[in-house]
C-alpha cells in the first residue's frame, strides 16, 4: 500500500469534515450546484469514514492551480515566430 493510498484510508474526524461542508455550502450558495445535488454531497460530506471518500466529495469544487499562461515564448526562451 502506497503513502497516499494509506492516507485516502485512515479515518475521519467531524473537525475535518468541517471545510469540505462550507466548500459545498458556498458552491450551493454561489449557484454551482443545485439542491438535490447539494443534498447527496451534504449527506456523503456528514457520513462518508476516510479521507479519500471525504476529498471526492468536493474534488471537483476545490480550485486547482492555474496552468501556466502562454506567454508567446518557448520554454528555452525563445520567442516564437
Amino acid at each position: 500500500m502506497g503513502c497516499m493510498d494509506t492516507y485516502a484510508s485512515l479515518r475521519i474526524s467531524e473537525a475535518e469534515r468541517e471545510p469540505v461542508i462550507e466548500r459545498l455550502k458556498s458552491a450551493y450558495a454561489l449557484g454551482r450546484i443545485p439542491l438535490t445535488e447539494f443534498e447527496a454531497r451534504l449527506h456523503r460530506a456528514m457520513t462518508v469514514p476516510t479521507r479519500g471518500e471525504l476529498a471526492a466529495v468536493d474534488s471537483d469544487l476545490v480550485p486547482r492551480r492555474a496552468a501556466p499562461q502562454a506567454t508567446g515564448f518557448a520554454p528555452t526562451g525563445h520567442h516564437r515566430r
